[in-house]
């Protein structure tokens, strides 16, 4: 965006004009012959009031009212992500979307809001009666799940959004396992999947273990799935076996990613949780603009919001950043021969929702960078992606 400032006043005189103030409570003025109502003032003023009145004495019910209004916005991922972080700040929790628990809108529960399931990522409105339906169904175990979403005609990549957001952790907490698995479901005949539900207790409902015993599937009416049966699943799931294996390598990193995609911020790990290998040594920015004084070493990891990469009026080229953690927001600077270094010796320039690491000390308002990497492990939530990457 290009930004003009005023570069010259010139004065053309004085002309008069009358400002008269109307003894009412609308303060309506006359200026210039025209009648004007500062009614708008007064109402923002006013709705601005009760807003901090109800903030301060009903936080929950007033992230609730901006939680709803944010899932009519364009940018609903990033309106979500913003009031998380401030609740989080405030000590309350935007508690995960959850299949047994959640309504199809968000809710007040103890001392928390709760996802709402109709506010997922890919949840297509038309699919929200199927998802009424679906919520209704008495599921106890995960292949109860799986079915109760076939026999409610869920789309399996819905499903499978509802799985990475963490709808059914209660059931099954291994995300990418848990996809794979209900891609699987889908390829079984109704006969195989009856055997699955009748048997999935002697195999802890594992379904992965399960077809790895395929030879023992037996009912009273003989074999229940053949050689040839096993073969046509396994090429059908390929593809999706490829990306449980890249997912599973990183889970705590699939589990953020899954989450940021699918709702618009991220419960279950922060990015300090991931890339912390020492004991509590990378600071938050919580922590940077409460805890740290001029000069005091930073070491961070977040996800970065906007970047600008540009050459200074002393001909220093620089990247400016503003990255975010689940607390906020924070400005850091690349600047001059460091920067140039790090370009030098192969270092990657960050894109927008990149994650990186950064080593700097704390300037007024700014970190001023010393070191940075950028996060280059690759998570997978559809098969376009594994392609895209091939």
């Amino acid at each position: 965006m290009q930004i003009t400032g005023i570069k010259s006043i010139k004065s053309i005189g004085v002309v008069d004009t009358l400002d008269l103030e109307v003894d009412n409570k609308h303060h309506n003025f006359l200026g210039e012959g025209v009648v004007i109502s500062n009614s708008h003032s007064y109402s923002y003023s006013t709705m601005a009031a009760k807003l901090v009145y109800l903030k301060f004495n009903h936080p929950k019910e007033f992230y609730l009212g901006c939680l709803k209004m944010a899932q009519d916005r364009a940018d609903c991922a990033e309106e979500i992500n913003e009031i998380s972080k401030e609740m989080r700040y405030l000590g309350y929790d935007l508690l995960p979307p959850d299949i047994l628990k959640s309504s199809i809108d968000f809710t007040v529960e103890g001392g928390g809001i709760r996802f709402g399931l109709g506010s997922v990522k890919g949840i297509a409105e038309k699919a929200i009666p199927k998802l009424k339906k679906f919520i209704k169904s008495e599921a106890s175990n995960k292949f109860e799940v799986f079915n109760a979403s076939r026999m409610a005609k869920i789309n399996i990549g819905i499903f499978s959004s509802l799985i990475q957001a963490g709808a059914i952790n209660s059931l099954s907490s291994d995300r990418p396992k848990t996809v794979l698995e209900a891609q699987i479901w889908g390829l079984l005949t109704d006969r195989e999947k009856k055997y699955c539900l009748e048997n999935g207790a002697t195999y802890k409902f594992d379904l992965l273990s399960m077809l790895k015993n395929y030879s023992e599937w037996k009912d009273s009416k003989g074999v229940v799935i053949k050689d040839s049966r096993i073969e046509t699943i396994r090429k059908h799931f390929a593809g999706y076996w490829k990306i449980y294996q890249q997912n599973a390598q990183y889970s705590k990193l699939a589990a953020y990613f899954y989450e940021k995609k699918a709702l618009g911020y991220s419960y279950t790990y922060s990015l300090k949780d991931i890339f912390e290998y020492k004991n509590d040594y990378l600071a938050n920015t919580k922590q940077i603009k409460n805890n740290k004084t001029e000069r005091d070493k930073i070491d961070f990891v977040g996800e970065v919001i906007s970047l600008t990469r540009a050459i200074s009026a002393k001909g220093e080229e620089y990247l400016k950043m503003v990255v975010g953690d689940e607390f906020g927001n924070q400005e850091f600077m690349f600047y001059g021969y460091k920067f140039t270094k790090y370009l030098k010796e192969g270092g990657e320039v960050p894109e927008e929702n990149s994650i990186v690491y950064i080593e700097g000390s704390k300037g007024t308002d700014i970190v001023w960078v010393d070191k940075m990497a950028v996060q280059d492990y690759n998570i997978y939530t559809k098969l376009s992606d594994l392609k895209n990457d091939e």
